[in-house]
């Protein structure tokens, strides 16, 4: 008799779903932060069914979305379709990549433009970097940080009091060019998810003019100023090899997370004693 045979057809369905689901789970990635690597083909990934995988601070995200649709965040590849007669179960498989620290290659280089923003390569590397920025709870990722040399960018969108919603989707800019609107400048620290545990004081236009393709290949103009101007020039250097820690003005001007409110103290002290007050 066979093994399963006593279970109903149902129960039988599931259970192969679990055993499947049950054969990906052989790797396990866990990333840790203007942020809270080779080829696409070449670079580190763990792939994951949806509905099981939690990040590293145990939260488990959900992989069923409703309502239940064919088509992926970024296109229909991200989607496999499981089932038995009228009983459709769509596995959403997230894959987490591999962030690339200081020092790789690949976040020195100039990235090369994106020739056809829906094809099939493409959408599987956003669909694979949105899954890496939320769980890295970053505010913006660019594609050369996940070892992927072209230019593609991620990026938050705050409210009007400057909140950030890591849990929204991001949005999509590919092949991004940013022109300042005016001379005004801030200055403001910056941390990033190739450069874990530090910050540093970076001068930023304080408005800038967008232009891009979204995920489909649409034109995407508009104006940002404040934080999403900084989130967007901050990942806009990325793609042009450029680390905030090489606009430090100062380079005593970096210091550990932990450390930020003593330096920004002793910083305004000397500013006061200097008589700057810009």
């Amino acid at each position: 008799m066979p093994t399963h045979a006593h279970l109903t057809v149902e129960a039988f369905a599931l259970h192969l779903l679990l055993q499947r689901a049950q054969s990906l789970i052989d790797i396990v990635v866990a990333n840790l932060n203007l942020d809270d690597d080779r080829s696409p083909e070449h670079f580190p990934r763990a792939t994951f069914p949806a509905v099981l995988w939690g990040n590293n601070k145990g939260s488990l995200r959900r992989g069923l979305r409703e309502p239940i649709r064919e088509t992926g965040r970024f296109g229909k590849a991200s989607n496999e379709r499981l089932g038995h007669g009228s009983a459709v179960v769509y596995l959403r498989r997230m894959t987490l990549r591999k962030i690339a620290p200081l020092g790789q290659p690949v976040l020195l280089r100039r990235a090369v433009p994106v020739q056809d923003p829906t094809d099939p390569a493409t959408r599987a590397l956003l669909c694979d970097m949105a899954e890496t920025l939320a769980d890295a709870r970053g505010l913006g990722l660019a594609a050369p940080q996940v070892y992927a040399g072209v230019r593609l960018v991620l990026a938050h969108l705050p409210d009007a009091d400057g909140a950030v919603d890591r849990a929204a989707a991001p949005l999509v800019l590919v092949n991004p060019t940013l022109t300042p609107l005016d001379e005004a400048t801030d200055l403001a620290f910056e941390g990033c998810l190739s450069i874990p545990g530090l910050r540093g004081i970076v001068r930023r236009s304080r408005r800038v003019g967008l232009r891009a393709l979204d995920s489909e290949g649409r034109p995407v103009e508009r104006e940002a100023e404040g934080l999403f101007a900084r989130i967007l020039q901050h990942e806009v250097d990325h793609l042009d090899g450029i680390l905030y820690t090489h606009r430090l003005e100062d380079p005593r001007h970096l210091a550990f997370d932990d450390e930020v409110p003593a330096l920004a103290a002793y910083l305004a002290d000397q500013q006061h004693d200097s008589g700057d007050e810009r």
